[in-house]
């Protein structure tokens, strides 16, 4: 990392110099004009914590024994990411007080002190630097109240610097995401900072707004989901974009046609991936983000549009009856660029009953180790079929991540889906999804197709896995094994009924649904469930194998007992460590 030092110092000149000012088109700002909202909400007890020096961050915890968290030098690539991207200042914001404005003003202070001159590569990464300048005006009012004028002057010319960088640096960004974030960032810059002429200030402001309305369009489908698929990023890129476009209001600036029409699709989708709990659900490493997030964004949005049923560009479909949703991932593999965090899980779902989750997948791991969140990505950590244990897409083999870029930590899928076939079927016994995918024509030249339907009422899903295999293959002396899992949510109790053929499934407020499969091996696993830290779980296993067709069908049928509760010394919500977790999603 110290052989990036020179140069990036050197950057650091050239970009606050009067020729880099005239051709990114940002001059020194004199003044702040506009401070955007911030929708990501606080936690006043996090707050406490930076108060005694402790910064705990996806579950990774730093103690600064009195010094500065900046001086601290054996953190991960994604703590370090996290602390220098300065959104925990949210949580300062909430707290309000005195001593958390003075906290806060001595962090930034000690920041322009520290890597004002680019000593440290993570500091300087375009998502990073993209999330600073986002944080440092949304929060400009905690951090330069009562500050002296030298400071404030520094403070400015110091956000004008990185919005420089970012211009210059923005298509150099990871595709996805920080590419966008960094896009925003200038968006916010634009109308935030006043130092120039008016001419200038709307040139400027309309420069950045074509950027952002060029890669909206490249970033967000007709339907509203976001290209990598995963619903996380589309809670993200809405908790900048609604403040945004506010910010154009508030300016009394045509906001950019683009922001409009995404938001507008953004919004409902995002309502689509919810659960009646408020979570999010777990597709494609999704299920980081809180509830109290997209309740504030949702909020923040007041839409009026009506979620969709067929997402088929985003690649999702969403049934609903009486209390019961259904959400199933019938989409292609993203584009490798987008890939870093994608799941190998096409015909997946998950599954609710009013405030109760019943059918899960394991999700993504807060904080990231290699072989856990690789585990995550598989197909057998998704309820959906796996054949011959192995997963219906591959990731890169031998890859080494950018030591400077939590955004690229994970490697991207070197072999995917590229053909799903849906179709949907709606009448008076309910509504009927049918789907297959690719995945292992190529593998073992089997075609996977897997039929739900939600009855009218909600009260029953019927099921069916068909596992068809091509003429050659048939011939083959090979034996294909197949492993349907259904993973379940951790508040679940689970116990054998009816001779072991069905399982009841019970959730802490009475409510219950039966399990029932009669075509094929039924077994009790245990899972792993991440949301976002790691709790144990169970999950129901069907096993067989492929007999040139197979047919395995299943149903989840719903029976209310109100006298049923859950003792909750049989449902311990332990933390597992890693090495138990990655046991636990490798059993049969």
């Amino acid at each position: 990392m110290a052989s990036f030092q020179p140069l990036r110092q050197m950057s650091n000149l050239w970009r606050t110099s009067s020729l880099v000012q005239w051709s990114t088109g940002v001059p020194s700002p004199e003044d702040l004009v506009a401070i955007p909202l911030y929708l990501n909400p606080g936690n006043i007890d996090e707050a406490r914590e930076y108060y005694a020096g402790r910064f705990n961050f996806n579950g990774e915890l730093h103690k600064t024994e009195g010094s500065s968290p900046f001086d601290i030098t054996n953190a991960s690539p994604e703590w370090t990411s996290d602390l220098h991207g300065f959104t925990w200042l949210r949580h300062l914001h909430q707290a309000g007080s005195p001593i958390a404005k003075s906290n806060a003003q001595t962090l930034v202070r000690d920041w322009l002190e520290k890597y004002c001159n680019d000593t440290t590569y993570i500091a300087w990464t375009v998502e990073v630097t993209a999330n600073r300048v986002i944080s440092w005006l949304a929060h400009a009012r905690l951090i330069i109240e009562n500050s002296d004028q030298t400071f404030y002057l520094n403070f400015l010319q110091n956000i004008a610097a990185q919005t420089r960088y970012l211009i210059l640096s923005v298509n150099s960004a990871p595709a996805g995401l920080p590419r966008l974030l960094a896009k925003t960032a200038i968006a916010y810059a634009s109308l935030c900072m006043q130092g120039q002429s008016p001419a200038n200030q709307k040139k400027q402001i309309a420069s950045a707004a074509n950027a952002l309305g060029e890669e909206l369009v490249i970033q967000f489908f007709a339907d509203g989901g976001h290209i990598t698929r995963n619903p996380d990023m589309g809670i993200s890129a809405a908790s900048v974009l609604l403040p945004l476009h506010h910010l154009y209001l508030q300016r009394q600036e045509n906001p950019p046609i683009q922001l409009t029409n995404a938001l507008d699709r953004m919004l409902p989708m995002l309502e689509f991936f919810a659960h009646p709990d408020g979570s999010v659900a777990h597709f494609n490493g999704s299920g980081l983000k809180n509830k109290k997030l997209l309740a504030s964004v949702l909020k923040a949005g007041g839409h009026s549009g009506k979620p969709p049923e067929n997402a088929a560009l985003s690649g999702y479909q969403k049934m609903q009856s009486g209390r019961t949703k259904i959400i199933i991932d019938t989409g292609n593999s993203p584009n490798s660029i987008y890939s870093h965090r994608a799941h190998a899980a096409c015909l997946s779902f998950e599954m609710s009953s009013g405030s109760n989750i019943i059918i899960v997948n394991c999700g993504a791991p807060a904080h990231h180790q290699l072989k856990l969140s690789q585990a995550a990505r598989s197909t057998a950590a998704h309820s959906t079929a796996i054949i011959n244990d192995t997963s219906t897409c591959q990731f890169q083999k031998n890859y080494v991540p950018p030591s400077n870029d939590s955004a690229l930590i994970s490697p991207p899928i070197s072999t995917g889906i590229d053909d799903v076939k849906i179709h949907r079927t709606s009448n008076e016994q309910g509504e009927q999804v049918t789907a297959s995918h690719n995945g292992y024509e190529k593998l073992f030249g089997i075609t996977h197709q897997r039929i739900i339907q939600l009855c009218e009422g909600g009260d029953i899903v019927n099921g069916t896995d068909q596992f068809t295999e091509k003429e050659a293959e048939q011939n083959s002396n090979r034996l294909n094994t197949i492993s349907i899992r259904f993973h379940l949510h951790p508040n679940l109790s689970t116990k054998f009924i009816n001779n072991n053929v069905a399982v009841q499934l019970t959730s802490p407020n009475g409510e219950s649904w039966i399990f029932t499969c009669i075509d094929a091996r039924i077994e009790i696993g245990d899972s792993v469930y991440f949301h976002p830290e790691s709790v144990q779980s169970k999950q129901i296993l069907l096993s067989a194998t492929i007999e040139t067709s197979t047919e395995i069908r299943w149903v989840l049928e719903k029976v209310v007992r109100p006298d049923t509760k859950i003792n909750g010394d049989n449902n311990p919500h332990s933390q597992p460590t890693a090495d138990d977790l990655l046991d636990l999603m490798s059993r049969k």
